[in-house]
């Protein structure tokens, strides 16, 4: 729900934002609200749990092999992870099938874009 909702108000937020200022502008508030979240971490306190020492030597294509072969031998472990792979690039055409029917079809500039994408966002949250 927490996706959906960012996923609604993130984009809007931008649209309005382009509609008045120009890209710089939508960065630069992005960056202020990323700064915001941040200084309101840095008085967390938590304990960090024991992390087990790297071994000496790991080879990356080695570990890489292990992985695949553990997934591989898994049949729900496989899927999950096809499953997530397919997600990843539907949500990916998505963002490019929005971005183009904003701009080419419907010739409503950047602003569009956040608008569409907030559009994708409150059909989720009504979903």
């Amino acid at each position: 729900m927490l996706d959906s909702i960012a996923t609604l108000v993130g984009p809007l937020l931008a649209a309005a934002l382009l509609e008045f200022t120009d890209v710089a502008g939508v960065f630069a508030f992005a960056s202020a609200a990323s700064l915001a979240a941040a200084a309101l971490l840095l008085g967390m306190r938590y304990d960090a749990p024991p992390r087990p020492a790297a071994p000496r030597g790991a080879h990356l294509m080695a570990d890489v092999a292990e992985g695949v072969r553990a997934i591989m031998g898994n049949r729900d472990l496989a899927l999950l992870t096809g499953l997530g792979m397919a997600q990843t690039f539907t949500r990916g055409a998505l963002t490019v099938f929005t971005v183009v029917v904003a701009l080419d079809l419907l010739h409503t500039g950047e602003p569009g874009v956040g608008t569409l994408t907030g559009a994708i966002g409150a059909g989720a949250v009504l979903g």
